[in-house]
């Protein structure tokens, strides 16, 4: 009896088992019909896209993306192999649909490498599923990033190429195959460094303690070439590009980007909020699958060391730009990778489901996937935006004279007109006290306001003052002159700051 009673309960496990995954795998679809629908959508899904667009159009008519700001132009702050790769892509094709292919491929490669890792190291294809699943469902909670124009889904996915890299055997190519990946990941992203810096405990770690036949002089070596292929590589570009940016690299990546200021009490809500609040159940199963391993591998356990350590680096660099002026859901997308990955493993040391286990975690994970659901219909894009877009670009056409559309630039360029500095990058500039550079591109506007060069200025809020980008005297210089018909809820982004261009500015006679 006692054996036909655990016989009895072990469908039911399955049962549960079955609904999570089934849960997970309507994430996965979901986020997929999500994307196809709305990928080739002509106008930004997110309001610093259009900028990002310009930034590489600059560089195909063969400007240099950095150089000194003025008022036609400001650089982001982002290190530059996005825009490189965007430039190349774009050259079989305008508008976004190349620049969201990359990060939506990036995506795509990241859930797939996620899925490959959690199997090949544990052989429960359950696990991995359910690892994939979580990864697919951490779109709402990150912002909706996964197709944008965005730098943040190929620095991820570099960033999970180095750490597979790094956790597979202790071999020179491996070793080499970690640092590119490390160096490509921070010349997408410079928040980089706080995963390549907590990395190198374990690459210690790994390379002096490790025992065996010959093992020690391979580990030795595995960490020379780390060691070496990650400076040579971080600070060798570092220097290259600083070199041919004629300092300008070093100005925006390194200086200004250092000196925004940070948000009070996000230190705590990081935890509270974005973690627990989010993703509680893939924390709960991190912490546990961590402990397993230490307790059943010992203190140095090569496993729960590196897992340690990439937990440090991907929520570490998550937290810490999380806490910066202007940060947005998108720098949770590391830390929630990360985090469905260390799921993963830790799903795999509760599997089979049996006797208690199937009820209360299949339902801990319904919970969950629930609790990340969205509505896939507010993402999408439908026939009224586009047809505000396209009269909205007609409108624009029809100024006669330069109209400046600081939070939406790229609308000027296809309206015909020349395209000016986009309020986001000047915003960063301000934030992190540009210097000389930064008070002679205020100077320079400051000039061109005064002599009303601009026959309209075209902003998202009806109080100017509102955008800290403009000079205190705006005022004297031009006033509101009208509102645009733009009907109802479209042509709102469908995700990040839900604002759209409404209000016409015209000079003061």
């Amino acid at each position: 009896m006692i054996g036909t009673t655990a016989r009895a309960k072990r469908p039911g496990g399955q049962a549960f088992l079955t609904m999570a995954l089934a849960a997970g795998g309507l994430h996965l679809l979901v986020f997929l019909a999500v994307t196809s629908a709305r990928i080739g959508y002509r106008y930004e899904l997110e309001w610093t896209e259009g900028s990002i667009l310009v930034q590489v159009r600059q560089m195909m008519l063969g400007l240099p993306i950095y150089r000194a700001p003025a008022p036609e132009y400001v650089p982001y702050v982002y290190t530059p192999l996005y825009f490189y790769l965007g430039a190349a892509a774009s050259a079989f094709g305008g508008g976004f649909l190349p620049l969201r292919l990359i990060s939506l491929l990036s995506t795509l490669a990241g859930i797939a490498l996620a899925y490959r890792w959690i199997r090949a190291d544990t052989g429960r294809p359950a696990a991995a599923f359910l690892a994939a699943g979580l990864f697919a469902a951490s779109f709402r909670p990150t912002g909706f990033w996964f197709d944008l124009a965005r730098v943040d889904c190929l620095c991820l996915l570099l960033l999970l190429l180095g750490l597979r890299a790094l956790s597979l055997n202790p071999r020179p190519l491996t070793a080499i195959a970690a640092a590119l990946a490390f160096t490509l990941a921070f010349q997408t992203k410079q928040t980089s460094i706080a995963v390549i810096v907590a990395m190198l405990p374990y690459a210690v770690l790994k390379g002096l303690f490790r025992r065996g036949d010959g093992r020690i002089h391979q580990g030795k070596s595995f960490l020379a070439f780390f060691l070496l292929g990650t400076v040579l590589g971080v600070g060798g570009s570092i220097w290259f590009l600083g070199h041919i940016g004629r300092g300008w690299y070093g100005y925006y990546v390194l200086k200004v980007s250092s000196g925004h200021g940070a948000y009070p009490g996000v230190w705590l809500t990081f935890w509270t909020k974005d973690l627990i609040g989010q993703f509680g159940l893939a924390l709960a199963l991190a912490g546990f699958g961590l402990w397993r391993i230490f307790r059943a591998e010992g203190r140095y356990s090569d496993r729960g060391w590196f897992r340690a350590c990439g937990s440090a680096g991907m929520i570490g660099s998550a937290w810490i730009t999380r806490t910066h002026v202007g940060s947005w859901d998108n720098v949770l997308l590391p830390a929630f990778a990360w985090l469905a990955l260390m799921a993963g493993w830790g799903v795999a040391e509760t599997l089979p489901w049996r006797g208690w286990r199937g009820p209360l975690l299949g339902t801990l994970f319904l919970i969950q996937f629930a609790h990340l659901g969205y509505n896939p219909r507010s993402q999408i894009p439908d026939a009224a935006d586009r047809a505000e877009g396209d009269a909205l670009v007609r409108y624009i056409s029809g100024i006669e004279g330069t109209v400046w559309v600081p939070d939406h630039e790229y609308l000027a360029e296809w309206a015909g007109k020349p395209t000016y500095a986009n309020r986001m990058p000047m915003e960063d500039l301000r934030r992190g006290q540009g210097g000389g550079p930064g008070k002679a591109m205020e100077d320079s506007l400051r000039t061109l306001l005064r002599r009303k060069v601009f026959s309209a200025l075209l902003l998202d809020t009806p109080d100017w003052s509102a955008a800290g980008f403009l000079p205190g005297e705006t005022g004297e210089w031009y006033a509101l002159a009208d509102s645009l018909p733009l009907h109802g809820r479209a042509f709102f982004p469908k995700t990040g700051v839900k604002s759209r261009p409404l209000y016409l500015y015209r000079p003061i006679e």
